[in-house]
């Protein structure tokens, strides 16, 4: 399919691979053993996701590619460029979750795209939903756990990342944070409308904007015309201002924080 990047991986590589679902993982010899759990895991994710907000339009199969440590994972149409951590280690299995993931993301406006919210955001809130869905719900609350404690050092490390609206992240080029705080927006949002209007939310995200981009004003269009509900002052503190900055390292449970939505 045409893509905005080209990536080459020269080795030796041993081929594991998934015919039925078009999956493909190049890895090294030595971590063989690890490629063929890691295409049982990434097996797992693709059906999830694709049972949750179906298989976008232009889904051809998935190809993992290993590559050495110190280069860092990274994923682009349909294929992820993946360092050994997820093969020789199964309690990083999340890392391929969220690198799949990407495959479910919606095309950004320019102007927000250094926001990563729209990628990393939702790709690190998928790879929750995956370790809630084949672990418990206690994983999943640990793992958003872990992310608000991520966001609280550095807010408390730097007050531009607390002063700063997500909305705002790429003009300081503070993107980094969608990982944690951009998450917990989707958190949020997840709890405040439920469970089945945020998959209706998240499909008709997808249909309407996989291949035309979008702004954080036409997520929220989305949201309130898929939930019926006005979420402006959600938008106001999550998105916006930066009243959830407070609300996260104050420590204000989930329960306290829906209940101002």
């Amino acid at each position: 399919m045409p893509t905005w990047r080209i990536d080459i991986a020269g080795a030796k590589f041993s081929l594991v691979s998934d015919p039925i679902d078009r999956l493909v993982i190049y890895c090294l010899p030595q971590d063989l053993a690890g490629a063929q759990r890691i295409l049982k895991e990434v097996k797992k994710v693709v059906e999830l996701y694709s049972s949750l907000f179906s298989r976008p339009k232009l889904y051809a199969g998935y190809t993992i590619i290993e590559i050495p440590d110190g280069l860092g994972s990274q994923a682009s149409d349909l294929y992820v460029l993946q360092t050994p951590a997820a093969f020789t280690d199964s309690t990083r299995i999340g890392e391929m979750y969220h690198e799949v993931a990407h495959t479910w993301n919606a095309m950004s406006k320019r102007d927000v795209q250094r926001c990563r919210w729209f990628d990393e955001a939702f790709a690190s809130y998928l790879e929750a939903l995956a370790i809630f869905s084949f672990y418990a719900r206690q994983a999943f609350e640990d793992e958003l756990e872990k992310s608000r404690e991520i966001f609280v050092h550095w807010a408390n490390y730097d007050r531009q990342v607390y002063d700063t609206p997500i909305a705002d992240h790429g003009k300081k080029e503070l993107g980094r944070h969608s990982y944690t705080k951009g998450a917990w927006s989707l958190y949020v949002l997840n709890q405040v409308v439920g469970d089945q209007t945020f998959t209706q939310i998240f499909r008709a995200m997808l249909a309407e904007y996989e291949t035309r981009a979008m702004d954080f004003d036409d997520f929220r269009a989305v949201v309130e015309r898929i939930s019926k509900r006005n979420l402006k002052k959600f938008f106001d503190e999550w998105i916006y201002g930066t009243e959830s900055s407070r609300l996260l390292v104050d420590g204000v449970s989930i329960t306290d924080i829906v209940k101002r939505y």
